[in-house]
């Protein structure tokens, strides 16, 4: 719930203030070979960008929080890994090449990922 709740202040403070920090949603599985593989890219993106790109990770399976449930209702989450970035989604592995481009428009809204 706490993640959830950050999340959606640094998506605020994104909409409000210009793209200083760039959230990125991680759906992951436990004990899944491509959930982990997804971590290490992403975290290995997040220490490259000094903090300025912020993981929010997820477990797909948690079953005891709704507000989870409605997360992944609306943003259409159905498998694991899962990664959305300025509301393009993306199901399974996503390697570095292919986060960077989403990234770039992210920050170019004219730009077509």
């Amino acid at each position: 719930l706490l993640e959830l709740s950050t999340y959606l202040l640094v998506q605020d403070w994104r909409d409000s203030c210009g793209p200083d920090y760039m959230p990125i949603l991680f759906f992951y599985a436990i004990d899944d070979r491509q959930s982990e593989r997804q971590g290490y890219i992403l975290d290995d993106i997040s220490k490259r960008t000094n903090g300025s790109v912020i993981i929010f990770s997820f477990d797909l399976g948690y079953p005891d929080e709704p507000s989870l449930d409605l997360l992944k209702t609306r943003l259409n989450v159905t498998k694991a890994p899962t990664v959305i970035l300025n509301s393009q989604k993306r199901e399974g592995i996503v390697y570095d090449p292919e986060l960077q481009k989403l990234m770039r428009s992210s920050l170019d809204p004219d730009k077509v990922a």
